[in-house]
């Protein structure tokens, strides 16, 4: 199962600036975020904070944060510090 990203406006833009192969590089690290939002080497964030509060890096490229809402089968991305 397969939870579908989203981007606040700040992050999409950020993505769009990176150069085309950092951004394949993302777009295949998120897609291992988009199956195991939980897992993919990520922490709750801030520590001991919600579950579903995340931090990870992706790919190399980025290190990101993100919400999980489990019932909507979300992953909302609010957050990229691009390396």
């Amino acid at each position: 199962m397969s939870y579908t990203v989203q981007y606040t406006d700040r992050v999409r833009i950020e993505i769009q600036g990176m150069a085309p192969k950092t951004r394949a590089a993302f777009e295949a690290g998120m897609s291992v975020v988009a199956s195991d939002p939980y897992g993919a080497d990520s922490k709750p964030y801030p520590r001991g904070n919600s579950r579903d509060h995340r931090i990870t890096h992706v790919a190399g490229v980025a290190i990101i944060t993100y919400q999980v809402t489990p019932a909507a089968l979300l992953v909302t991305v609010v957050q990229l510090v691009a390396r």
